[in-house]
């Protein structure tokens, strides 16, 4: 009673109150249904899914597409094998020596 400040018969109460929900019984700070109904609705969501948004097009980069075209017909010049363009704008894939290479052309960003 001292630890919760209050009297023996608040304490009484207290207990009383206590054993009611731990058996289940309604109080009168329980939910009303319709608020319980809407709290199991939002407790059963799903977890916040991201909006997928499409991926803008990118513009064609035909300076970029020049130089690894060009740098891919050098390559069997200096015994290059299996020159092979992964992706027009930036990746050869080839082999040397018996070795497996890839080249990636980036381009920075314009300041």
């Amino acid at each position: 009673m001292r630890s919760l400040n209050c009297s023996r018969k608040e304490a009484e109460e207290i207990l009383e109150a206590d054993k009611a929900i731990d058996q289940g019984k309604r109080m009168e700070f329980d939910l009303t249904p319709a608020q319980e109904k809407q709290a199991i609705k939002y407790a059963n969501a799903d977890t916040h899914k991201p909006i997928s948004k499409p991926r803008p097009e990118r513009k064609p980069d035909e300076l970029k597409e020049s130089i690894v075209a060009q740098i891919a017909d050098y390559l069997p010049q200096i015994q290059a094998e299996q020159v092979t363009i992964a992706n027009k704008n930036r990746l050869i894939a080839f082999s040397l020596q018996g070795r497996d290479f890839e080249l990636m052309l980036t381009a920075k960003r314009k300041k």
